[in-house]
């Protein structure tokens, strides 16, 4: 079983809406970020940042955003998957690449 794997097929599909649906999983992991950020924000603004427990929740809400944000970043660029689970299977960046160049053969 390969997580976060879907098969579908784009050539029947608008291609906004096979844009769309591709990047519908870093667009979500972007709002994430976004609402963590918030989250960081409203804790330090709320409370003292001596506060251990306060402090202890940032640093694990700031190592959440990055962790979205490295995912967003690698996720968007270009390339086929050389190792693991999704070995030879394109990223989100390469599906929208194609999906721009009309190239859906792959």
């Amino acid at each position: 079983m390969m997580p976060g794997f879907v098969k579908w097929s784009i050539s029947k599909a608008k291609k906004i809406h096979a844009i769309l649906w591709v990047s519908g999983g870093f667009l979500i992991n972007i709002l994430i970020a976004i609402v963590i950020l918030i989250v960081i924000f409203y804790l330090r603004q709320q409370f003292p940042v001596d506060d251990f427990d306060v402090w202890s929740y940032d640093y694990f809400l700031r190592i959440a955003f990055f962790t979205n944000l490295i995912y967003v970043i690698f996720t968007i660029i270009p390339m086929e998957y050389k190792f693991g689970n999704l070995k030879g299977m394109p990223s989100d960046g390469l599906w929208i690449y194609r999906i721009c160049r009309g190239k859906l053969d792959r």
